[in-house]
């Protein structure tokens, strides 16, 4: 499932594809539990994600944003996967 015919891809399958929550039954969960938001508000698995959108995401020891630099297509290797991301806070909790 890569990007459909209005140029985006599902928020669930973005994470999973760039490796910031996997499985994808976890990204899922995250976003059905608020801690997902896409340009500043809260998105369910299937909001789609474009270029230039800003996706933060509040794990419990962790705060990450990042601005989406490319949509993933049908499969993308480990070493590839930050390519689709510019980060742009990583604040971690202890």
């Amino acid at each position: 499932m890569s990007a459909d015919r209005r140029g985006g891809v599902r928020l669930d399958v973005y994470l999973t594809k760039t490796r910031l929550i996997m499985p994808r039954s976890s990204a899922k969960r995250a976003c059905d539990n608020g801690i997902v938001s896409i340009n500043g508000n809260v998105a369910k698995p299937a909001a789609l994600v474009e270029i230039g959108d800003t996706i933060e995401i509040r794990f419990t020891d962790q705060d990450l944003a990042l601005v989406v630099e490319q949509l993933p297509g049908k499969s993308v290797r480990k070493s590839d996967a930050a390519r689709h991301y510019r980060l742009t806070a990583d604040r971690r909790y202890s």
